[in-house]
């Protein structure tokens, strides 16, 4: 393990975190909503990490990776609205755009300074958005599995993600399918889905995911918050405007690194190449035996890409 690089082990509950008061404007109506993000110490005047979640996600999602990468710079970890501990959004609205703009906001709240943003799936998509129209906030960009659009399917997806998109018989869906009395059993369906190995998974962050999902049954934004955000990455998908995200990361100009599990159930690995080409300058790294979530299966080798990373663009803007 390289000196820059912590290990993740030794960290084993998930970092603290408070409120922030968020306002952005959304339909030309400005809104507010108070969002919970997660804080990991680093060294004193350096660029701060900035990760977002997937679907079915939250902050905790990024307690291996901000630990490992505690030596190179501070973490803050977002819940986005709906979803960890903030709270829902005020308008009901959970599509890309939205999330693209409370992100901004969040940055613009609780950072000084640019930041290296690292997105995961949904979280991914988000982060192209924010680096597209904001590249003012972004001083290098990590994309994990990223969800941009793709027509092929892994043939061993659940079947059921799909009709979550569905208004009503989704609702419907999640009332039968959801969390009930069995978290663990919701846990470790989640973790099959999302890792290559989940038999590797440390039985603490089992332990943390089973605890998420049994309060987040608890709220009653949940249901509306996970099918409105499925929704919302569908129809991102399906759109064809300038602001599609194919479109959107070709007009990229961040330095961007591109991490993808090649055991990656939800989202195919043969969208890594492409992207890569679609975004200038950018480098690709697949992981073998891994799956959709690196930063979690993966975190030590997903920390040694950042960090890459974070040299190489300081390197060349010292050559500028």
């Amino acid at each position: 393990m390289p000196a820059t690089i912590v290990d993740p082990t030794s960290r084993i509950t998930p970092w603290p975190g408070r409120f922030e008061r968020v306002t952005t404007t959304i339909g030309g109506q400005d809104r507010s909503v108070n969002l919970y993000a997660r804080h990991t110490p680093g060294p004193p005047n350096t660029t701060p990490f900035f990760h977002v979640h997937g679907l079915g996600g939250s902050a905790t999602n990024w307690t291996d990776l901000a630990t490992a990468l505690q030596r190179v710079g501070a973490s803050i970890a977002l819940d986005l609205p709906g979803w960890g501990e903030s709270d829902p959004a005020p308008d009901g609205n959970y599509s890309i755009t939205a999330a693209s703009r409370w992100t901004i906001a969040a940055i613009e709240a609780v950072a000084d300074r640019p930041v290296h943003l690292v997105g995961n799936s949904m979280g991914g998509l988000i982060s192209i958005r924010v680096a597209a129209m904001r590249p003012d906030l972004v001083e290098t960009l990590t994309l994990i599995s990223p969800a941009v659009p793709g027509f092929e399917a892994p043939t061993d997806a659940d079947p059921r993600l799909a009709l979550l998109a569905v208004p009503f018989l989704g609702d419907r869906l999640q009332q039968r399918y959801g969390p009930g009395d069995d978290a663990m059993a919701r846990a470790k369906m989640s973790a099959a889905i999302c890792f290559a190995h989940p038999e590797n998974i440390p039985y603490e962050r089992l332990l943390q995911q089973r605890d998420e999902v049994a309060v987040r049954a608890g709220y009653p934004w949940a249901n509306a918050a996970f099918s409105g955000s499925l929704r919302g990455l569908v129809a991102a998908h399906l759109h064809r405007r300038k602001d599609h995200p194919w479109r959107l990361a070709a007009t990229l100009d961040v330095p961007t690194t591109i991490i993808w599990g090649a055991a990656d159930r939800l989202v195919p690995v043969k969208r890594a190449p492409k992207l890569g080409t679609t975004i200038s300058g950018s480098q690709v790294h697949i992981l073998d035996e891994v799956g959709h979530t690196a930063q979690l299966e993966a975190p030590v080798e997903t920390a040694e890409f950042v960090v890459d990373l974070v040299r190489r663009a300081s390197a060349g803007r010292e050559a500028a």
